[in-house]
């Protein structure tokens, strides 16, 4: 019952999450929204073959390999999807590669070995490799566990820092945000961790069937996540509208040559968005993510002043590229 319960979990989440991805996203050309795809059918391709394999309804080696490549795209994935969201927050690329670097090496540390021992396990029954494989299997676990938890902490720390002007902006919104994060983070370790509890109490069968739902569960956090970020970068200069706020918006319409002798007046959050989106767009950053112009943002060194960078909105005279940027959706 609990295998079979956690199964039906699993596959409800990722049906969820494709719907989710496919009416969410307007264009489907960036990274991370292939990421998020391969993550979800991931979890639907492994939870389908552990349940078939467990229940013997088909070919045992058959369901072995449907269960790897399920595995693969579903843990691997998420951390992709990690990855790309990234470049939301993070100026210095070097960490960034970093990160890539860390899941690279991973695939070939943590991934092959396990698929090779699990394969090997099944195809000859031999005792030898079932025990090293339930060895690696534990390591594997805490390895990924490990590379999820450096990659959300290092959003969570950069998040903090680099939209730390935005978020003094927002009051008490901004710390909400980061309260939130936070929290995701902590909820997401204790996941992790009590996947890792059913592997070392010797619950093989009850760990593959929940490390679907934990990641569905990781997959459907990343959909807050953005939600947070996007309400963060929508500006009070749009709901709470002051008179210097105005003279930004002239600015930026004589920046775009779209400048009017009579300026509509700036209503609520919706108004400002779509006049902002008619009349700054020589100004408008092109990274936003849900409309696939999510683009690498190019190499920046430190030095760079901070209204050249293209990862962070923090000035009140940039708010039109901002809003433009953080509400498209």
């Amino acid at each position: 019952m609990v295998i079979a319960g956690f199964f039906a979990v699993a596959i409800f989440n990722s049906i969820e999450i494709l719907i989710w991805i496919f009416s969410k996203f307007k264009r489907r050309k960036n990274f991370y929204f292939w990421s998020l795809v391969v993550a979800a059918l991931g979890i639907l391709i492994h939870s389908i073959a552990v349940f078939l394999r467990y229940f013997a309804l088909a070919p045992n080696v058959l369901m072995c390999v449907f269960t790897l490549i399920g595995w693969w795209t579903m843990v691997t994935g998420q951390s992709f999807v990690m990855y790309s969201r990234l470049y939301l927050v993070v100026r210095d690329r070097r960490k960034i590669r970093w990160v890539l670097i860390l899941i690279i090496t991973n695939v070939f540390v943590l991934h092959l070995p396990v698929s090779i021992l699990f394969l090997a396990s099944n195809i000859t029954h031999s005792t030898q490799f079932i025990e090293v494989f339930n060895i690696y299997e534990r390591i594997q676990l805490i390895g990924f566990s490990i590379q999820e938890s450096i990659i959300s902490g290092l959003y969570v720390w950069e998040a903090t820092h680099w939209l730390k002007p935005l978020m003094d902006m927002k009051g008490r919104e901004g710390k909400r945000m980061i309260r939130h994060l936070i929290i995701l983070l902590v909820i997401t370790v204790l996941l992790d961790i009590s996947l890792i509890l059913t592997q070392f109490t010797n619950n093989f069968d009850i760990q593959t069937t929940y490390k679907p739902v934990v990641y569905s569960i990781k997959l459907k956090f990343e959909f807050i996540i953005l939600n947070e970020l996007i309400m963060l970068t929508r500006l009070d200069i749009c709901a709470h509208p002051r008179p210097e706020d105005f003279s930004d918006r002239n600015r930026c319409q004589l920046a775009s040559g779209a400048a009017t002798t009579n300026p509509t007046p700036i209503h609520d959050g919706v108004q400002c968005v779509e006049d902002v989106e008619r009349v700054c767009t020589a100004k408008s950053r092109t990274n936003h993510i849900f409309d696939g112009r999510f683009d690498s943002p190019a190499p920046s060194s430190s030095l760079e002043p901070a209204e050249n960078n293209h990862h962070l909105p923090v000035v009140a005279s940039d708010a039109c590229s901002t809003v433009s940027e953080g509400t498209k959706q």
